[in-house]
């Protein structure tokens, strides 16, 4: 066989489909004419299996598909969301992302684990310890915000309580 004889070029060609792209093998046969050959292949994971692309470790992939506006709460067929697999996994980047573009973090499974019991459990204890802190600054602002309500409508207030709210809004 001649050694130019057997050039193989691959052509991309993206389909407007959901979830398959078009790769077409282009060849010279070793008579000198050409071929065509489709192979298909899946190139993007199902919005549905998201939360498992969490568990993989590529922030890229988290990223795009979080892009592609799936539920950043959704659950697995196992009850699990994408940061808590990320969480259990140690994949402290995906959980920060999460935690930054608000998955909630008091979710639980069907085993009644929120994503820092996961992270405890498979011995990553920086990130349970990031999560818990997470959970705590977002519960602050829940009260703060709650208590900035609250004096808004301070003509309703004996002045004494809204006294102490505002004293107490100055401290945190």
């Amino acid at each position: 066989m001649c050694q130019n004889a057997a050039r193989i070029k691959t052509t991309i060609i993206s389909a407007t489909t959901r979830k398959i792209n078009l790769v077409y093998n282009t060849g010279i046969t070793e008579d000198g004419g050409s071929s065509w050959t489709p192979a298909w292949s899946k190139s993007r994971t199902s919005v549905d299996d998201w939360p498992n692309e969490a568990s993989k470790g590529d922030l890229g992939k988290v990223e795009r598909l979080l892009a592609q506006g799936v539920d950043i709460n959704k659950k697995n067929s196992a009850g699990l969301t994408g940061i808590m697999l990320a969480a259990s996994q140690g994949h402290f980047d995906i959980v920060k992302f999460l935690a930054e573009h608000g998955a909630d973090l008091s979710i639980t499974g069907n085993d009644g684990k929120t994503a820092s019991d996961m992270a405890k459990d498979n011995g990553h204890a920086e990130i349970a310890e990031y999560l818990d802190s997470i959970m705590l600054a977002r519960i602050k602002n829940r009260i703060t915000n709650s208590i900035r309500k609250e004096e808004g409508s301070a003509s309703r207030l004996k002045p004494e309580l809204s006294g102490v709210l505002r004293r107490q809004q100055d401290n945190n």
